[in-house]
């Protein structure tokens, strides 16, 4: 091992210390694995990246519900009312994903077993 790779090392000692003692380890434990999830440096501030998270996936969920919209009324012929039923429905199950009271696997599970269509999610890994 080189004296940079050593300490490389003993930086990340340093900090992984500085922060179980800030944060407590359950809360290190989960940023931990979230960057990894993420590939996220240490170094990028976690409440920037949380708020930019949470910026993209609500534009992310804004323009899927235009999309979903526009079909329902193009294809399928939807007017005002069942496209505002189809928007609030949509709302509320985003709420509940973001309330971590459902999870991805868990809606495509449902569509499986009650629909029998098979939806992947593709990761961003």
């Amino acid at each position: 091992m080189t004296r940079k790779e050593d300490q490389a090392r003993l930086d990340g000692m340093a900090y992984a210390t500085q922060q179980i003692e800030r944060l407590g380890l359950e809360a290190f434990k989960k940023e931990l694995a979230m960057r990894g999830r993420r590939k996220l440096a240490l170094a990028a501030p976690l409440d920037g990246i949380l708020e930019g998270s949470q910026r993209i996936k609500e534009m992310t969920l804004d323009t899927v519900l235009t999309m979903a919209v526009m079909v329902l009324h193009d294809e399928f012929g939807f007017g005002k009312k069942r496209c505002k039923q189809f928007t609030d429905r949509y709302n509320l199950k985003s709420d509940c994903l973001a309330a971590d009271l459902v999870t991805w696997d868990d809606m495509t599970q449902i569509i499986k077993d009650e629909l029998g269509l098979s939806i992947k999610i593709r990761l961003n890994d």
